[in-house]
């Protein structure tokens, strides 16, 4: 999943979180894995799992089906690496490189239920990275090969248990990003690969019909790709040249095959979820929005600059909403606000940057394509604000920043 940034990243989707689990854990960061799922989210902190949130499918691991408006610690020893919440379901993996998991469709042969609710074993192998989606996940062990678990068939209906099962034969795999049901993938040689469902030309094949490929498919013949990430029914994707290049169901339009929207980006941070924001080497905001932060009313896509910001470091996109962080430790947020999103209240909307309090004490922001959002300041504090639905938010809920404090998370 995203690999644009260095930001720590929240997403909570209706439909599913689409955030790689990497190997490697951050040794600044108290707070070392921060995932969400639809209406779940999952924390690590000192090699410890947290959860808060719906309990649909057993997937918070507590061993019930009660949700928790607050933060709760999953039983068992401390050497979680990181977390990656599904739709309806749970993965993490281990300091060891195992995986684990919990929820819809990971009960085993010998034991069908249709969900676990605590944490079971998937795989004894060594895993690099897993990306999850709404309908599967896929990761790369360490020998390069491409593994996938499937919630869903092709149908959409539950599997019974979860098979995990290698795609193909090839070990040279790079890099993956999983949508909500379809997945992108490079290879060492820098080839473009896509899998899963085609549906509105997400795989960028070309085909305008639906399609179910059981195979990755190569996407071209260039070998020049060096970032991928897939949305909802979205790709984008840059080569070499720094060029940028979508396709899929972007910005109200329907994109069958690759398409360049820009020569040359020179970009320390990137993000999409309906549009498309970076930030410069210079930390200017630069968008392919329309002028209030939505659509763009031409094609092909015409950036502009995001007025009364500068000095950015990292974006975030949500929902028809943008979070940033600068230098000096400050957040601004711009966009649609309807469930509190911005972060200084509920309902209006802003189409220029508002800085959020008067804090400047902030160190990274994570809040993706969700109603949910928040930061870690340089005491290695986490905030969090917006929806508090089926309790995502870990406490009554706000729609201005609110602690997580040590009484929360980090005690017995």
């Amino acid at each position: 999943m995203k690999r644009f940034s260095v930001i720590i990243m929240v997403i909570i989707l209706l439909i599913s979180n689409m955030e790689i689990i990497y190997g490697e854990e951050s040794k600044n960061l108290k707070f070392t894995s921060i995932s969400a799922g639809s209406q779940h989210v999952l924390v690590i902190e000192s090699g410890n799992i947290w959860y808060w949130g719906s309990n649909r499918y057993g997937k918070l691991g507590n061993g019930t089906k009660k949700p928790n408006s607050t933060p709760l610690k999953i039983s068992g020893t401390g050497d979680w690496k990181s977390v990656e919440a599904g739709r309806d379901y749970s993965l993490a993996l281990k300091k060891d490189g195992t995986l684990w998991g919990w929820g819809l469709a990971l009960s085993s042969e010998d034991n069908y239920k249709n969900y676990i609710n605590k944490p079971i074993k998937l795989s004894e192998d060594k895993w690099k990275m897993v990306s999850a989606g709404s309908v599967f996940f896929i990761g790369i062990k360490e020998d390069n090969s491409i593994w996938k678990g499937c919630v869903y068939d092709k149908d959409y209906n539950v599997q019974p248990y979860m098979r995990i099962t290698q795609i193909g034969f090839s070990k040279d795999w790079k890099d993956i990003s999983v949508g909500d049901n379809h997945a992108l993938l490079i290879k060492k040689d820098g080839t473009l690969w896509s899998y899963g469902q085609s549906n509105n030309g997400a795989l960028g094949l070309g085909e305008e019909i639906q399609y179910a490929y059981e195979l990755p498919i190569q996407v071209g013949q260039d070998k020049n790709w060096i970032k991928i990430h897939a949305g909802w029914s979205e790709s984008i994707a840059l080569k070499k040249d720094d060029s940028l290049w979508s396709w899929g169901f972007v910005h109200n339009r329907y994109i069958f095959k690759p398409t360049k929207i820009e020569e040359k980006i020179e970009y320390i941070d990137l993000d999409t979820y309906g549009h498309i924001t970076y930030v410069d080497k210079k930390n200017t905001v630069w968008t392919y929005s329309g002028p209030k932060y939505i659509t763009p009313t031409d094609y092909p896509y015409k950036r502009r600059k995001v007025e009364g910001i500068k000095d950015v470091i990292s974006i975030e996109n949500g929902t028809r909403f943008s979070v940033a962080l600068d230098r000096n430790g400050n957040i601004w947020t711009w966009g649609d606000n309807e469930t509190g999103e911005l972060g200084y209240g509920k309902g209006c909307i802003s189409y220029s940057p508002i800085q959020i309090g008067t804090s400047n004490k902030w160190e990274k922001i994570y809040g993706k394509n969700s109603t949910v959002h928040g930061g870690i300041k340089e005491d290695n504090s986490l905030w969090v604000w917006g929806n508090s639905y089926v309790g995502r938010l870990g406490y009554a809920g706000g729609v201005i920043p609110m602690k997580m404090n040590e009484e929360k998370i980090g005690k017995k």
